[in-house]
């Protein structure tokens, strides 16, 4: 059984997803049309398993997408230290283990930098001047550019010109630069995509198996999204009654110094009483 830290995500975000239909599994969640866009958690989560050897455990990064408004709506994925080579095969992966699910955070990021429109992939990786630096799209890109009728001249003149072909080069270049991104699942496999679309094509950059929660899936998920929220109470708790305890110890200080400068008033005004009640009347202003 897979443990996973849930007070550290990796990744924790509302994330615009592109649903196909999937029948009547879930009628509230997809209408009539066979593909539907919605807003789900995406969370990407580290943890760990027992492995075959005794007393041993192995790092597991665990994605799961979630339903706020369904409870009981859950696809999940795990990837573990063992299975990662086999699936980065599968995948035509090229980094390794821990450096896979931030690279997939970075994806992650990109669509939701292309939810109103083109990301340019230039501006991204940490720039001030990113369209993502602030969570928000940046509308100072325009659209491609390029027309279609541009494209297709490019693909006309062939290699009948240098010129030509380092024109079309050039605005190959452009158009694979300024793309954008989009988070498909399946809700009928299961399976999870991250297209990247351009002028010129659409590739699939990452596809994950994920599963759909049962019965054991779903409880182990709720249980400990319960466990997490208690604890959170908890130290909520013990930080209020903190501050209280400091409260109350700061108004009894309070009542203390108010007595004392009462008491001061009552003395005959001399140079040394003067300083004294500017002090108090200073710390009492202070403290307030």
């Amino acid at each position: 059984m897979v443990e996973v830290n849930r007070e550290s995500p990796l990744f924790d975000k509302f994330l615009p997803l592109q649903i196909q239909q999937v029948g009547e599994l879930f009628p509230l969640l997809l209408s009539e049309s066979s593909n539907r866009q919605t807003t789900l958690v995406f969370r990407v989560l580290q943890g760990s398993q027992p492995t075959s050897v005794i007393g041993q455990n192995e790092i597991v990064y665990h994605f799961e997408i979630t339903d706020d408004r369904d409870p009981y709506f859950i696809y999940y994925f795990d990837v573990g230290e063992q299975s990662f080579p086999s699936f980065k095969r599968e995948q035509s992966i090229l980094v390794d283990f821990n450096v896979f699910p931030h690279m997939l955070i970075e994806l992650l990021e990109l669509c939701l930098c292309t939810v109103n429109g083109v990301v340019n992939i230039n501006n991204l990786n940490g720039n001030p001047g990113s369209p993502c630096a602030h969570g928000n799209v940046s509308n100072a890109h325009p659209n491609f550019p390029m027309t279609d009728g541009e494209l297709a001249a490019g693909f006309l003149a062939g290699s009948d010109s240098d010129s030509a072909s380092s024109t079309f080069a050039s605005s190959m270049v452009h158009a694979l630069h300024h793309s954008t991104y989009t988070a498909k699942l399946d809700v009928n496999t299961g399976i999870f995509s991250i297209i990247e679309s351009n002028k010129f094509k659409q590739i699939t950059n990452i596809s994950l198996p994920f599963r759909r929660g049962d019965d054991a899936a779903i409880k182990l998920y709720l249980s400990s999204r319960l466990g997490l929220t208690l604890d959170i109470a908890r130290r909520q708790t013990r930080e209020i009654e903190q501050l209280s305890n400091k409260y109350s110890l700061e108004q009894e200080l309070t009542e203390k110094m108010e007595k004392e400068l009462h008491m001061l008033r009552l003395v005959p005004h001399t140079p040394n009483v003067a300083v004294i009640l500017t002090y108090c009347s200073l710390s009492l202003t202070f403290i307030t």
